[in-house]
């Protein structure tokens, strides 16, 4: 096996460089085994859609596209012998892809969080996640914003609140509030 080009701060910082300032919530637990070494030549490396380009200059690359392709970054690039699967067949529509896998979906429930148990609901909350920038067309009147806050608080929220309202429309916390008895309510959008 060759060496790695970098090293795994580097491609960290590489990946996750540009959305610096993000608060995105990380499991406390690692359930992924970080690698110390790549094989360019025989390692398949999976890119998220937010990854541009080929940073471990891998010779198989493999796209997993999880939301609209540019709408995060405002940029989007693959090549042309890259491999692409997408999370809903929504966000790979209106691109042509050369190799298109299909959908590919790894749902992992939190069960120990997210459950139905509950106390007397009232008021909602709600959810923008990566559409914060939607207009909020419900009350905000005892209305609790869940994002950003770790996963043992917000199933707490599901579990007191009436209703959740998503602006987002493919977020998995729309279906935690459900397991926890909370009314799911997803606004639409126009793509």
């Amino acid at each position: 096996m060759s060496k790695p080009m970098f090293t795994i701060v580097q491609i960290v910082k590489y990946i996750y460089g540009s959305i610096v300032g993000r608060r995105y919530e990380t499991l406390k637990q690692n359930y992924i085994p970080i690698i110390d070494a790549i094989d360019p030549e025989s390692d398949v490396i999976v890119y998220p859609e937010i990854v541009i380009g080929n940073p471990l200059r891998a010779r198989n690359v493999v796209r997993w596209v999880m939301y609209y392709p540019g709408k995060i970054m405002g940029k989007w690039g693959y090549g042309n012998d890259d491999l692409i699967f997408s999370y809903h067949d929504m966000f790979s529509r209106n691109h042509k892809y050369i190799h298109y896998g299909g959908e590919l979906k790894i749902i992992f429930l939190q069960k120990s969080y997210y459950n139905s148990k509950s106390a007397k609901r009232s008021g909602t909350c709600y959810i923008k996640r990566k559409r914060k920038y939607r207009k909020i067309v419900h009350d905000l009147d005892n209305s609790k914003l869940i994002d950003g806050k770790a996963h043992e608080e917000i199933a707490e929220i599901f579990r007191n609140s009436e209703a959740c309202i998503s602006y987002d429309c493919y977020t998995m916390y729309s279906r935690y509030a459900a397991i926890c008895g909370c009314l799911s309510i997803v606004v639409p959008e126009k793509v």
